[in-house]
């Protein structure tokens, strides 16, 4: 073979090369669009009910671009202050209106009216790895439940 062809089969050895490499990239990149999965946390007289939409939740593929909604609803007459740490946050701000006793390194905040609900929208961390991971959940600055939640790329 001479030096003309095998110049020729090289470089048509790295365009098929370039565009399988842009393929695998690219690939990855729009595997999935990211979803938003809903977990419900109920706060009543006589403590905390947190459910979850299995669907959504338990029996879901987490990936590390998903989105869980934690949609809090308080039936209590009294402000309540739900904190949920094991995420990163989307936004920056912690509680609107915050209580005096509130630990803001409990992770991301939202007060609660009485009698009514609010959202926290938080985003798997993009350095989690695969695996399982623990989730706080602090309602008025106190411990209340601690689900799991797999994440699997």
């Amino acid at each position: 073979m001479d030096r003309e062809a095998q110049d020729k089969l090289l470089a048509g050895a790295g365009v098929v090369a370039g565009i399988v490499g842009l393929i695998v990239f690219f690939g990855k990149r729009w595997k999935r669009a990211p979803r938003e999965l809903f977990a419900d946390i109920t706060v009543d007289e006589n403590g905390m009910d947190v459910s979850y939409r299995p669907e959504t939740i338990e029996d879901a593929s987490i990936s590390r671009r998903d989105f869980v909604i934690w949609r809090v609803k308080n039936l209590s007459e009294e402000r309540v202050t739900v904190c949920v740490k094991g995420f990163k946050t989307v936004d920056n701000n912690t509680c609107e209106d915050p209580l005096d006793d509130v630990d803001h390194d409990r992770g991301k905040c939202r007060n609660v009216p009485d009698e009514g609900s609010r959202d926290i929208r938080s985003q798997v961390k993009k350095s989690a790895r695969k695996g399982t991971y623990k989730y706080s959940i602090f309602v008025n600055d106190r411990e209340a439940v601690d689900p799991r939640l797999s994440i699997v790329d």
